[in-house]
Protein backbone atom coordinates (compact mmCIF):
# COMPACT_ATOMS: atom_id res chain seq x y z
CA UNK A 1 0.00 0.00 0.00
CA UNK A 2 1.53 3.35 -0.96
CA UNK A 3 2.25 5.83 1.78
CA UNK A 4 0.38 9.08 2.00
CA UNK A 5 2.45 12.23 1.29
CA UNK A 6 1.76 13.37 4.87
CA UNK A 7 3.32 10.18 6.28
CA UNK A 8 6.41 10.65 4.12
CA UNK A 9 6.69 14.27 5.26
CA UNK A 10 6.51 13.19 8.92
CA UNK A 11 9.15 10.54 8.34
CA UNK A 12 11.39 13.11 6.70
CA UNK A 13 10.96 15.50 9.62
CA UNK A 14 11.73 12.72 12.11
CA UNK A 15 14.87 11.80 10.16
CA UNK A 16 15.97 15.45 10.20
CA UNK A 17 15.48 15.65 13.98
CA UNK A 18 17.47 12.47 14.47
CA UNK A 19 20.29 13.81 12.28
CA UNK A 20 20.31 17.06 14.30
CA UNK A 21 20.49 15.12 17.57
CA UNK A 22 23.37 13.03 16.24
CA UNK A 23 25.29 16.19 15.33
CA UNK A 24 24.67 17.61 18.82
CA UNK A 25 25.95 14.39 20.39
CA UNK A 26 29.02 14.34 18.14
CA UNK A 27 29.82 17.97 18.99
CA UNK A 28 29.49 17.27 22.73
CA UNK A 29 31.74 14.21 22.48
CA UNK A 30 34.30 16.16 20.42
CA UNK A 31 34.45 18.85 23.14
CA UNK A 32 34.74 16.26 25.90
CA UNK A 33 37.27 14.02 24.12
CA UNK A 34 39.35 16.25 21.83
CA UNK A 35 41.95 13.51 21.25
CA UNK A 36 39.30 11.53 19.35
CA UNK A 37 37.39 12.00 16.10
CA UNK A 38 33.86 10.73 16.76
CA UNK A 39 31.34 9.62 14.15
CA UNK A 40 28.04 7.81 13.99
CA UNK A 41 28.15 4.83 11.67
CA UNK A 42 25.41 4.21 9.10
CA UNK A 43 24.08 1.00 7.65
CA UNK A 44 23.92 0.48 3.90
CA UNK A 45 20.27 1.54 3.92
CA UNK A 46 21.13 4.92 5.49
CA UNK A 47 19.86 4.18 8.99
CA UNK A 48 22.15 4.94 11.91
CA UNK A 49 24.21 2.17 13.43
CA UNK A 50 26.79 2.24 16.18
CA UNK A 51 29.41 4.81 17.15
CA UNK A 52 33.07 5.03 16.19
CA UNK A 53 35.87 7.06 17.76
CA UNK A 54 39.33 7.20 16.16
CA UNK A 55 42.35 8.62 17.93
CA UNK A 56 43.72 11.74 16.29
CA UNK A 57 47.36 10.79 16.96
CA UNK A 58 49.41 7.65 16.48
CA UNK A 59 50.10 5.40 19.43
CA UNK A 60 53.55 4.34 20.50
CA UNK A 61 54.40 0.72 21.19
CA UNK A 62 54.39 1.49 24.92
CA UNK A 63 50.94 3.10 24.71
CA UNK A 64 49.54 0.10 22.85
CA UNK A 65 51.18 -2.22 25.35
CA UNK A 66 49.46 -0.38 28.19
CA UNK A 67 46.05 -0.95 26.56
CA UNK A 68 45.50 2.23 24.59
CA UNK A 69 43.50 1.57 21.42
CA UNK A 70 43.66 3.45 18.10
CA UNK A 71 39.86 3.29 17.76
CA UNK A 72 36.78 2.38 19.77
CA UNK A 73 33.56 1.04 18.25
CA UNK A 74 30.37 0.77 20.33
CA UNK A 75 26.69 0.09 19.77
CA UNK A 76 25.51 3.24 21.55
CA UNK A 77 26.74 6.61 22.78
CA UNK A 78 26.68 5.60 26.45
CA UNK A 79 29.02 2.66 25.84
CA UNK A 80 31.23 4.91 23.71
CA UNK A 81 31.54 7.45 26.53
CA UNK A 82 32.42 4.69 28.99
CA UNK A 83 35.09 3.26 26.68
CA UNK A 84 36.56 6.69 25.92
CA UNK A 85 36.73 7.44 29.65
CA UNK A 86 38.66 4.20 30.17
CA UNK A 87 41.00 5.06 27.30
CA UNK A 88 41.59 8.55 28.71
CA UNK A 89 42.41 7.08 32.13
CA UNK A 90 44.90 4.64 30.59
CA UNK A 91 46.48 7.55 28.67
CA UNK A 92 46.72 9.60 31.87
CA UNK A 93 48.43 6.75 33.70
CA UNK A 94 50.83 6.06 30.82
CA UNK A 95 51.83 9.70 30.53
CA UNK A 96 52.19 10.13 34.30
CA UNK A 97 54.40 7.04 34.44
CA UNK A 98 56.42 8.32 31.49
CA UNK A 99 57.03 11.68 33.12
CA UNK A 100 58.03 10.07 36.42
CA UNK A 101 60.14 7.34 34.84
CA UNK A 102 58.02 4.55 36.36
CA UNK A 103 56.20 1.88 34.36
CA UNK A 104 52.36 2.06 34.18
Amino acid sequence: MPRAPHDEMLQGQAAERIAEQVQIQIAALARTYPAWKVARMRHGNGTYGGWLAVRRGRLTTAERGAGMQPFVRCADAIDLVMQLAVQEEIARQVHEAGSSGASP
